[in-house]
């Protein structure tokens, strides 16, 4: 259970798993030699196949668009504007792109005025169905598909930013999440970020602001301590499914729906509070031949599979027989055979002067329980 505005949770277990996992981690500075230190290209998304939905001081992924089974029709979308920065061409201003959703436009239009920085009102028109190619006008995928056409048409701004789609949090909703990914490398001030503003009481979308791409991925062993410590002590306050920046938005609202949009666009941002652990293991689950053709006696290959902890009152599926699921399946909090549900109890980082690979030692605890994702 999430703890409202503690930034804490309450794991339960109905069983009273009595055991705990303690992973011994040796951390050393990476082999930097072949490493690329460019900035990369900044990057976000609006995924319109779900929202937060917040209940009783916990929150859950909802479908978003009605033609998904959500509840938000392209007529509530009216007059949202989705503001971003993008990284220009040269300079360290950001250019503003300012999109705005129209219900009763059936084309796309633009205006662009300034330079240095630029900005570009584009309006997109959803009163049309041929251009997108998507039947129904109220699903997440026509939404992401009009978006996507709209920048695209204009050269103003595929010089600035590349729209794609992919599958959206909630798949069924087909590709119905907007990725925006900066033309150019680097960063900008206030590069970072990315501004829904619904209409009236419209809930926000799932989104991740625009993000700078990793300057680099070699660490010392420092620097990965630091991580560690950073996934660890986590500040989150809504559940499983999100996390907060910070707390000026907090009580700038009177209610909850004030909360959930103060903070919507970030609520995928960093998810960073671990409810959960695989770890694979070989297996001659699924095989029918474990020692191929040539009958030797050494096995000729494994599948993969997650240890999983099968609890619960009547359970007879604890085995490794039961364990039906690949090692590549996606951990989620509901499915318990897709790795061991639980927390971190603790992480202990030993460094001794001098070295230069720091030791530390993490503690898990397994839970038969956690709430709903």
């Amino acid at each position: 259970m999430s703890v409202p505005l503690s930034g804490e949770r309450l794991g339960y277990d109905l069983n009273q798993v009595e055991s705990a996992i303690r992973l011994e981690c040796i951390l050393t500075d990476d082999d930097c030699g072949d490493t690329d230190f460019t900035v990369g290209q900044a990057s976000g998304y609006i995924d319109f196949s779900g929202q937060l939905n917040i209940s009783n001081g916990s929150g859950e992924v909802v479908n978003y668009m009605q033609g998904d089974e959500g509840t938000v029709t392209r007529s509530d979308l009216d007059g949202t504007v989705i503001t971003i920065n993008a990284v220009p061409a040269s300079g360290t201003v950001a250019d503003i792109i300012n999109i705005t959703l129209s219900s009763s436009a059936s084309s796309h239009t633009i205006t662009s005025s300034g330079s240095g920085p630029a900005t570009h009102d584009l309006t997109v028109g959803l009163n049309q169905s041929t251009d997108t190619g998507v039947a129904s006008a109220d699903t997440g995928a026509f939404i992401a598909e009009s978006i996507k056409d709209a920048i695209e048409d204009f050269a103003a701004l595929t010089a600035l930013i590349e729209p794609s789609l992919t599958a959206g949090e909630l798949p069924s909703t087909g590709n119905s999440k907007l990725n925006i990914k900066m033309k150019h490398a680097g960063s900008v001030d206030s590069f970072d970020d990315m501004v829904i503003a619904p209409a009236g009481d419209t809930p926000i979308p799932l989104a991740q602001t625009i993000l700078d791409d990793e300057a680099s991925s070699c660490f010392s062993a420092g620097d990965k301590a630091q991580n560690l410590i950073g996934v660890a002590i986590n500040n989150g306050v809504l559940g499983v499914v999100g996390s907060i920046h910070g707390f000026e938005g907090l009580f700038a609202g009177d209610g909850v729906t004030d909360l959930v949009e103060s903070i919507g666009q970030g609520v995928h941002s960093q998810q960073d509070y671990i409810v959960g652990l695989q770890i694979p293991y070989n297996s001659f689950n699924g095989l029918t031949d474990v020692y191929g053709t040539t009958n030797e006696t050494v096995p000729q290959g494994y599948t993969a599979r997650n240890f999983y902890y099968g609890t619960g009152f009547g359970n007879t599926a604890k085995g490794a027989n039961d364990n039906a699921l690949e090692a590549s399946t996606k951990f989620d909090v509901t499915d318990k055979y897709t790795g061991i549900r639980g927390t971190v109890l603790a992480v202990d980082v030993d460094y001794q002067a001098g070295e230069t690979v720091y030791t530390a030692t993490i503690t898990f605890q397994p839970l038969d329980a956690w709430g709903s994702a």
